[in-house]
């Protein structure tokens, strides 16, 4: 077997286990997606368009000036209601294609608000409006399931653990009854998974070269007799349930207000909380034709993060002529205080005489605290509304993926290395939004809306990972209560992935199976509205 040096940094799943806190950039930039259009029904339902735009509770998120634009207080409730369908694609050079479906329905409480309106339009003054808000706002809410197999092939995540244990003596990792996790306290993270596989016996020292482990392969005992988990020729079938949930709830105090009713001026400071979840289970079948011994083959991962930060958003809104506003936002980067627990077990079947034999074995816990800070943000729009039929209404918003950062991880070489691989991987994107509001008769509004998200990858040329909304809805109002609704319906191509990937000097090892996931939501948001 060709020798070679393991690079720390490993490929697992969609993502990387390091020897770092932080995990991955892909679950940094995931951690910075945040989607503030998602409030009111009424926003929801025009794109999200709402720069320019006020009067509803989703100013506190978008653009605090909008508060000024209110003449009387109001409580709100905003209920909603999301059907995520995640289907993927697995794709095998000179094989089949295999593709499954997952649905996820979840409910979620998306926006409170309460608004008081200390002056209203009717004083006299430089200072025509005042308005302050307090409201709750789920800034992300996620939860999907995804199932992917795969058709079988030559190749087993066995060779990728291996790898991971070249030049590693065995006595050192080998589990014990009175310390069972000491070979993960004393190697790192990025070696657990071998470590696992070593102490489950899927692979063992190779016999024929100083420093490697067996990766499928022919294996002689002492006897001469052909021995090992998988052999030459042997093939494995693999499949992936993954589970991820993230919720980003916001806790907002905002102020706004008018200046002759021409300039209106607001600002936004808030705690976010963060809590993300990760379930991977992968798993390899084998057929009855195989040499090998290894019946089946079931690898499980856990990671959770929480995180606490603070938020602050400012903006202006100017109306230079009776019905044109032009509004302009900016978002700070939110700086979360990140705890992440990590976990993994390994639990492989194997086929004796009389059955099955099972091994198990489970790491010890790495618990991690950093620092993310998300990127900055501006938003502009213009909208103009059409007397008292309606309203018509654009944004335009940038965000610097590229600028994410990883602090405090403990490790400075580290650290000058994730931003590195931040700004290789993310650029800016350009995110554009439109909505309308069309006012039939008194009472009735109805809306439509459109929102395109571009890519925040650099090697996406062709926007692959880009969002696109499609919107409308329909809403009754009077002066003391108003109720809406909102459809919108979310697609989102993702990027493909390989079951296990990664490099070693100038050996590659990598599943075979190319996996294309593709997001579909449809949503519903109910907005029920108070004014006093």
């Amino acid at each position: 077997m060709k020798k070679f040096f393991i690079i720390l940094v490993l490929m697992l799943f969609l993502g990387k286990i390091t020897v770092t806190q932080a995990q991955s950039v892909q679950e940094i930039f995931q951690l910075s997606e945040t989607n503030y259009g998602y409030s009111t029904a009424r926003s929801s339902a025009m794109g999200g368009a709402f720069v320019s735009l006020g009067a509803d509770p989703a100013s506190i998120n978008i653009n605090p000036a909008g508060l000024g634009m209110y003449r009387s207080s109001e409580v709100s409730f905003s209920p909603a209601l999301k059907i995520a369908t995640m289907s993927t694609k697995a794709v095998t050079p000179f094989s089949s294609t295999l593709s499954d479906r997952k649905n996820r329905v979840s409910g979620i409480p998306n926006n409170a608000a309460f608004i008081y309106n200390i002056i209203n339009g009717d004083r006299k003054g430089i200072i025509s409006g005042l308005t302050i808000g307090l409201s709750y706002n789920q800034a992300a809410n996620e939860t999907y399931k995804m199932i992917s197999h795969a058709p079988a092939a030559n190749n087993s995540i066995a060779d990728y653990f291996a790898a991971q244990l070249y030049n590693v003596n065995p006595e050192n990792i080998t589990s014990s009854n009175s310390d069972p996790y000491s070979p993960y306290q004393n190697y790192s993270v990025s070696q657990w998974g071998g470590i696992l596989a070593y102490n489950t016996g899927l692979i063992f020292p190779d016999q024929n070269e100083f420093g490697d482990f067996a990766y499928y392969t022919d294996q002689y005992n002492d006897a001469g007799e052909l021995v090992g988990s998988l052999l030459m020729g042997d093939k494995t079938i693999p499949s992936l349930y993954r589970k991820m949930t993230r919720k980003t709830g916001e806790y907002n105090f905002s102020i706004g207000g008018s200046i002759s009713d021409i300039l209106f001026f607001g600002m936004t400071m808030g705690v976010l909380q963060i809590e993300a979840n990760e379930y991977n289970f992968y798993r390899e079948t084998t057929p009855e034709t195989n040499r090998g011994d290894l019946a089946e083959l079931r690898y499980d991962q856990w990671l959770t993060k929480n995180g606490t930060a603070f938020n602050f958003k400012a903006g202006i809104t100017a109306q230079p002529i009776k019905g044109l506003k032009i509004g302009f936002a900016v978002h700070a980067p939110n700086i979360y205080h990140i705890d992440e627990e990590y976990s993994a077990a390994m639990n492989n079947y194997y086929f004796v005489s009389n059955g099955l034999d099972q091994y198990r074995a489970e790491t010890a816990f790495l618990q991690n605290s950093y620092r993310v800070h998300t990127p900055p943000r501006i938003m502009g729009g213009i909208s103009y509304t059409l007397g008292v039929r309606g309203v018509i209404s654009f944004d335009y918003e940038r965000i610097w993926y590229n600028k994410m950062k990883v602090t405090e991880i403990g490790y400075e070489p580290q650290q000058i290395i994730f931003q590195s691989e931040i700004a290789s991987v993310y650029k800016p994107t350009d995110n554009f939004r439109a909505g309308i509001e069309f006012n039939p008769f008194s009472g009735l509004f109805l809306r439509a809306g459109y929102a395109y998200y571009g890519s925040a990858l650099k090697n996406d040329s062709k926007n692959a990972n880009s969002v696109t909304n499609i919107s409308s809805g329909i809403g009754y109002r009077n002066q003391n209560f108003y109720v809406d609704l909102a459809y919108i319906h979310v697609k989102k191509n993702m990027s493909p992935f390989r079951y296990y990937s990664s490099n070693y000097g100038d050996e590659s090892i990598e599943s075979p199976s190319v996996v294309y996931p593709k997001l579909k939501e449809n949503n519903l948001i109910l907005s029920v509205g108070v004014k006093f």
